[in-house]
């Protein structure tokens, strides 16, 4: 347990402790809501949802972290402490379990209660915590416009690396356009996922590698059985991926996934000039994702031509996040 820890007193319900996600995800369900009032309508009231139904699900929550480290690993942080309630939060989860990198996620503190300095105590039992635990290295992402949080993390050494634009289409329909005609999509193929994966190694953005590190467990994949397709018509989450040749190489992937109300696309392409690629694959990935309501995409600003594509079908810009980093071998 860090030291900040030790700032908590129970006697007058103030200070700093660990995250309890037995009693703290409603609460910290509530600050998110307010703290990032601005995001809430590209999805977040969804993953606000899911957090409430996890706080009422509370002993099935216990049994499950129990028995899943990597469970116990994704609910890890910090809340502040006032008056008996929870005014702040920090959340830290290991990127996976192959690299010392972390992510530092949800830096909030209500209104009323900024400038007095939680933020940063906060992000200092987060750097002590992530030390404690052999990271090497921090990740965090802050919108482009919030000023004040920039202040906070340059000052505690954190460097901009880069920036990615959040994208969304709502409702979303394939492009009218027939698919370019030098482009095949397909199922994943087992017979050329070793090239697959070296493409996905090379094509993915550094930034995304930070949050995401290409794995070639990810690309192990095959078209729905029967039995998994009736579970998700009836609502269960759905996941599927496309691998896009040209001149008979492997020249792009689409990652998709889609639950009820919220969906998200991944696409990694390497350098292109005409975006055909990217059109290819959207004709996939969009046929699938008609359904939903809302279609999350992130991707790397220095990635022109598929940005373009995906605003071509319909996506918006919503915000800029940079992607700042701090090596833990720098003092803070």
């Amino acid at each position: 347990m860090v030291t900040q820890t030790l700032e908590y007193n129970p006697s007058t319900g103030r200070g700093i402790r660990p995250m309890n996600p037995m009693r703290d995800l409603n609460a910290i369900a509530h600050l998110i809501e307010i703290a990032f009032a601005d995001d809430m309508r590209y999805g977040g009231r969804q993953i606000m949802r899911d957090l409430r139904l996890l706080h009422r699900m509370r002993p099935l929550l216990w049994a499950l972290q129990t028995v899943s480290p990597s469970l116990r690993a994704f609910f890890s942080g910090f809340v502040w402490i006032e008056e008996g309630r929870v005014v702040g939060n920090v959340t830290i989860s290991r990127i996976d379990a192959y690299t010392h990198t972390w992510l530092i996620s949800n830096v909030a503190v209500l209104p009323e209660y900024r400038r007095r300095g939680i933020a940063r105590r906060l992000m200092k039992a987060a750097h002590e915590h992530i030390r404690t635990y052999g990271g090497r290295r921090i990740v965090l992402q802050v919108r482009q416009d919030n000023d004040a949080a920039h202040m906070l993390y340059d000052s505690m050494g954190y460097e901009t690396v880069g920036s990615l634009v959040d994208l969304v289409a709502y409702t979303p329909r394939p492009p009218a356009a027939a698919p370019p005609s030098d482009v095949v999509v397909r199922w994943p193929d087992s017979r050329h996922w070793r090239q697959a994966y070296h493409f996905m190694n090379r094509a993915t953005s550094p930034l995304v590698k930070m949050l995401r590190p290409p794995r070639a467990s990810r690309l192990h994949s095959a078209p729905p059985s029967p039995f998994a397709s009736l579970f998700e018509h009836i609502g269960m989450p759905a996941r599927r991926q496309w691998w896009a040749y040209q001149n008979g190489v492997i020249a792009g992937l689409a990652f998709a996934e889609r639950t009820r109300h919220l969906a998200t696309l991944e696409l990694v392409v390497g350098e292109t000039v005409t975006g055909a690629v990217e059109m290819a694959l959207l004709h996939k990935a969009l046929a699938f994702l008609q359904r939903a309501r809302l279609v999350r995409t992130e991707v790397d600003v220095q990635q022109h031509t598929t940005v373009h594509a995906l605003e071509a079908v319909g996506f918006q810009r919503v915000r800029v996040l940079d992607q700042m980093v701090l090596p833990l071998e720098k003092p803070f």
